[in-house]
């Protein structure tokens, strides 16, 4: 093992599990496979999308089907809930009735992500846009373009 892998070792025991720097999360995602959460929201023939913040390192101002990652000190159900409150505004747990649609595997930007997809259908409030599948924004996130249109 080199010397630097050794200190790197060395170092990472005294980072906790759970929400990392964003600085470190990226070099540590560059490196690692990662497991992403998303959520269809459907309504109707339409899906909700959300726009990244305009100083997003990687997807600048792009829209992206809401989803999160699944942290080192979480469950799947904990990533779940977290993403949930992202899509509608909650103080409380809320249980998703969303089935696991699908699971696929992309290289982004950021490293290997592997996606677990679900999708609902949501009627109430939500924080985002909805679309239709024909009418994706020019400035859709590449990876859910395609998943999107199919082609995934």
């Amino acid at each position: 093992m080199k010397l630097y892998h050794k200190l790197l070792a060395f170092l990472l025991r005294f980072t906790k599990p759970g929400y990392l720097d964003e600085s470190l999360f990226n070099q540590m995602q560059r490196i690692n496979h990662c497991v992403s959460v998303e959520c269809i929201v459907k309504r109707g023939n339409k899906i909700l999308l959300q726009q990244r913040d305009s100083n997003d390192k990687f997807w600048p101002n792009e829209w992206h089907i809401p989803g999160t990652m699944v942290r080192g000190d979480e469950l799947l159900s904990d990533a779940l809930n977290r993403l949930f409150c992202t899509i509608i505004v909650c103080d409380e747990k809320v249980e998703i009735a969303g089935v696991l649609n699908r699971v696929y595997s992309y290289k982004t930007k950021r490293g290997n992500i592997t996606h677990l997809l679900y999708i609902i259908e949501w009627p109430h409030k939500v924080i985002g846009s909805f679309f239709s599948i024909k009418r994706l924004p020019e400035n859709t996130m590449e990876h859910h373009r395609l998943l999107l249109e199919g082609k995934l």
